[in-house]
C-alpha cells in the first residue's frame, strides 16, 4: 500500500528523476549539501535498524525446534526483501522531512540577512507550497506504514503475553530466548515509526515558531517596524506544517502514541503478573 501510494501519488515527480523541485529548490536556497549529509545519516540509522530486525527474525527461525531448510531459506528471502521495502519507503519519508526541516530554517536565515518584507512573504509562500506538495506525496504512505507497525506491535505483545512472565523474563530458558528475539524483531521497526512521526511534526514546530521569530527582530527602520505585523500575521494564519490527510501534524501526535506505546506495555507486562 505504501509503495503503491507513492507512485500513484508521483513521487518521482517531486524527487526526481523528473523535475525534482524539491532538489532544484534547495540548490537555489543554498542547502543541498546539508541535506545530503543530513539524509546519509538517516540512511545509515535505517540500514542499520533494518538489519537488526532481519538478524533477529533469522535467529528467531533458527531457535525453533523443528524447520526445514529450504522453507527456511524462502522465508528469510521474502522476510528480507519486505524488510528492505520497508526501511526504503520509510527512508522516503526521513529524507523529505530532513529537507523540510532545513528549509524553514534556511528561510529564517536567509529572511535574517535580507530584512526585506516583500521578498520574506514571497518565499514564504514558495516554501509553504513546497510543504504541501511534499505532505501530500507521502501522507498515505506515512499512514500506511505507522498503521501495518503498530498493529504488528500490539500481536507481538500478546504472543509474548501468552508465553508467561517467567519465560520473558528468564533469557535461561528457551521460551526466554524466543521471547527476547520477538522484542528484538519488532523493537526496531517500531523505533523507526517513532522515529519517522517525530520528524515529520519537527517540521511543524519549527513553522510555529517562525512569527515569534519574525516578531523578535530589530529592523532599525521606522518604515519595517510598522510591516512587521502584518507579515508575522501572514505566517502565522497561514498554518504551514506538515499535514496528513488535511490534519496538521504537530508533537502532540507522536508525545500522544509513545505514551500509548508505554500504557499497552505496562498493561500487558501486569496482566502477565497477576496470571503468574
Amino acid at each position: 500500500v505504501g509503495s503503491s501510494s507513492l507512485s500513484r501519488k508521483k513521487v518521482q515527480d517531486l524527487l526526481g528523476p523528473n523535475n525534482r523541485p524539491l532538489e532544484l529548490y534547495a540548490r537555489q536556497c543554498g542547502f543541498l549539501d546539508q541535506w545530503r549529509a543530513c539524509s546519509t545519516r538517516l540512511g545509515l540509522v535505517v540500514f542499520a535498524l533494518c538489519a537488526c530486525s532481519v538478524l533477529a527474525k533469522t535467529a528467531l527461525v533458527v531457535s525453533t525446534e523443528v524447520w526445514d531448510p529450504m522453507a527456511f531459506s524462502i522465508h528469510l528471502v521474502i522476510y528480507a526483501y519486505l524488510q528492505g521495502l520497508f526501511g526504503a519507503l520509510m527512508y522516503c519519508q526521513l529524507h523529505i522531512s530532513c529537507a523540510l526541516e532545513i528549509a524553514v530554517d534556511m528561510y529564517c536565515v536567509r529572511f535574517f540577512d535580507d530584512r526585506y518584507l516583500p521578498s520574506g512573504i514571497m518565499e514564504w509562500n514558495v516554501l509553504q507550497a513546497m510543504l504541501r506538495r511534499s505532505a501530500r506525496t507521502v501522507e498515505m504512505c506515512f499512514l500506511a506504514l505507522n498503521t501495518a507497525v503498530l498493529g504488528l506491535l500490539m500481536l507481538t505483545g500478546v504472543q509474548v503475553v501468552d508465553s508467561g512472565l517467567e519465560v520473558v523474563l528468564d533469557p535461561r530458558e528457551p521460551g526466554g530466548q524466543i521471547a527476547a528475539l520477538w522484542c528484538a524483531w519488532v523493537l526496531p521497526p517500531v523505533g523507526l515509526v517513532f522515529f519517522t512521526v517525530f520528524s515529520a511534526a519537527a517540521v511543524t514546530e519549527k513553522c510555529n515558531r517562525v512569527p515569534s521569530l519574525v516578531n523578535s527582530w530589530h529592523f532599525g527602520e521606522s518604515e519595517p517596524d510598522r510591516d512587521r505585523p502584518y507579515i508575522v500575521q501572514h505566517i502565522a494564519q497561514s498554518a504551514a506544517g506538515f499535514y496528513v490527510k488535511g490534519v496538521r501534524l504537530s508533537t502532540v501526535v507522536p508525545m500522544k502514541l509513545t505514551y500509548l506505546f508505554g500504557l499497552l506495555a505496562f498493561t500487558l507486562l501486569s496482566r502477565s503478573i497477576l496470571r503468574n
